[in-house]
């Protein structure tokens, strides 16, 4: 998406209209969900303490996935690290709040955890950064930390197995990647 997203960006007269489309339609469907607004730090920091509503969680799902990739569309700049962070969080939590009418007693925040580390590593294809990024934003004892690591490699696989490029290197065409990588090989002397 976010790959589509930044080779449709729009070009000539549209560039001054489509950021001003794109913003005015965010700000329209934050009337009723201010916290699509922002990189969604605030959201999955709540989603981590299990402050989010389970409708709401599911709602934000869709919603701030389609909001990164509508401002980056529109050539509006933005990160893709909390952004990540937070549709992992958002993901987790409903998936721990299903879990939970399943078996009672699960804390969702502790899914929006895991969740979270795992979209990170799946995303940015750097699963042990994403462990200790985790684990130092939360704050959290380490008694999580054998299911952080299961989702965290099983994500990783399944990113690297869909395809070889992380969200960064996504934004590059298979031409520029395969110059970058000739650029950093080391040149036979």
């Amino acid at each position: 998406m976010i790959a589509w997203a930044d080779r449709n960006k729009p070009k000539g007269w549209r560039r001054l209209i489509a950021p001003i489309l794109a913003l005015g339609l965010l700000g329209i469907v934050s009337i009723e969900f201010p916290q699509v607004l922002g990189n969604g730090k605030d959201i999955a920091q709540l989603a981590f303490t299990n402050q989010v509503a389970p409708l709401l969680l599911l709602t934000l799902l869709f919603l701030k996935p389609a909001a990164t990739a509508m401002c980056l569309g529109s050539g509006v700049p933005g990160g893709l690290f909390t952004p990540s962070l937070a549709l992992g969080a958002l993901l987790g939590g409903v998936l721990g709040h299903v879990w939970g009418w399943l078996w009672p007693g699960v804390p969702p925040g502790l899914f929006a955890v895991v969740g979270a580390a795992a979209v990170l590593a799946a995303t940015t294809h750097g699963p042990v950064s994403a462990v200790l990024l985790t684990v130092e934003l939360t704050g959290r004892d380490r008694s999580f930390i054998l299911p952080l690591l299961l989702a965290v490699v099983t994500a990783t696989v399944v990113a690297r197995t869909l395809d070889r490029r992380s969200i960064y290197d996504a934004r590059f065409s298979e031409k520029e990647v395969k110059n970058l990588q000739q650029a950093r090989a080391p040149s036979p002397s």
